[in-house]
């Protein structure tokens, strides 16, 4: 609701340059942000200069730190961070959403596929300056961790989106036979044999 909006907006406006420029960075990873990313995607900022800005949020309860978790942070509520990230023009969230993906895939190093459905999500967003060959393999990993856990209609989602970015990756030409095209293919086939019974 508008009014919300402008609520929220007007404690925003109290905040300093620094704390709401962090808080619009943090709107874009998502409704939980780790410290170490917004270090790797605040340029020119100092981490302690950084730790004042999430401090500041902090104390207005903007957002807190998530529990049990060292430098792990969420949006006190979800209006919060989708109000920031729409203020945002479409030009910087696309960018923003490229180096997030970025930074992510250098942070969890080995680890990422353990996140691939994360790193589609910002791949997906970031696609019209990076291109689709990072989206379209996250998308089969994360598809095929989907259907490990049994979340169909999550891994048909990645699949479907994978396929969508190949093909607009090859212009519309056919699909090459290749062991992507057959993972996110025979992915797909799978996840829709279980959520149209």
């Amino acid at each position: 609701p508008e009014g919300v909006r402008d609520a929220i907006g007007r404690r925003l406006n109290r905040l300093s340059e620094r704390c709401n420029q962090m808080l619009t960075t943090a709107s874009i990873i998502g409704r939980e942000f780790d410290f170490r990313l917004l270090i790797a995607l605040s340029v020119g900022v100092s981490e302690d200069q950084l730790l004042q800005a999430v401090d500041e949020a902090v104390s207005v309860h903007l957002v807190e730190e998530t529990p049990g978790q060292m430098d792990r942070y969420q949006f006190n509520h979800a209006l919060i961070q989708q109000t920031l990230a729409e203020e945002v023009t479409t030009s910087r969230r696309v960018r923003l959403h490229a180096r997030t993906g970025q930074a992510l895939e250098e942070l969890y190093g080995a680890g990422a596929e353990a996140h691939a459905a994360e790193l589609a999500h910002h791949f997906a967003e970031a696609e019209t300056v990076l291109g689709s060959e990072k989206l379209v393999h996250y998308s089969v990993l994360a598809g095929q961790r989907a259907l490990d856990s049994h979340a169909w209609e999550d891994a048909l989602t990645h699949f479907e989106r994978g396929l969508v970015a190949r093909d607009i990756a090859l212009s519309g030409e056919e699909m090459a036979p290749d062991a992507e095209a057959a993972d996110l293919l025979f992915g797909l086939a799978r996840a829709q044999s279980t959520t149209f019974e």
